[in-house]
């Protein structure tokens, strides 16, 4: 029964590295873990998968923190993400990703369209703009 145990939470931790290592290195994995990290409050590593005009558009960290602490004393939050569609350009270097974002507002779970544009640098996949 212990192997069995030691056999199931190796399983386990083998299963989580690899889609947690798996996740970001696409373009979909890059913009949940973006809302994720904004979801959990941590605006660093949301603010650090940015780049290009969407880096602009932002502004400083500091502008990016003070945007969501906003829609939160505005009792708005984001609750979820769904990715519905990802089109990758012919070099695979670009990406378009659909998604649906739920924002929770006074109670009510509404939900938005919107897409990225994503480019894939030498670090990883970075959010450069947006079409809404």
């Amino acid at each position: 029964m212990k192997r069995f145990t030691i056999i199931i939470t190796i399983f386990i931790i083998v299963s989580v590295l690899i889609l947690s290592s798996c996740s970001a290195k696409s373009p979909e994995g890059t913009l949940k873990k973006y809302f994720k990290a904004i979801m959990r409050e941590d605006y660093e590593t949301a603010y650090s998968l940015l780049a290009g005009d969407m880096l602009k558009e932002k502004g400083s960290l500091e502008d990016f923190k003070k945007s969501f602490e906003n829609m939160k004393e505005h009792n708005r939050e984001i609750v979820g993400v769904r990715i519905e569609d990802v089109v990758l350009s012919n070099d695979k270097k670009r990406a378009r990703v659909h998604f649906v974002l739920t924002i929770k507002e006074n109670g009510k779970e509404s939900d938005y369209r919107g897409a990225y544009i994503l480019i894939l640098h030498d670090d990883g996949w970075k959010i450069e703009g947006s079409i809404f």
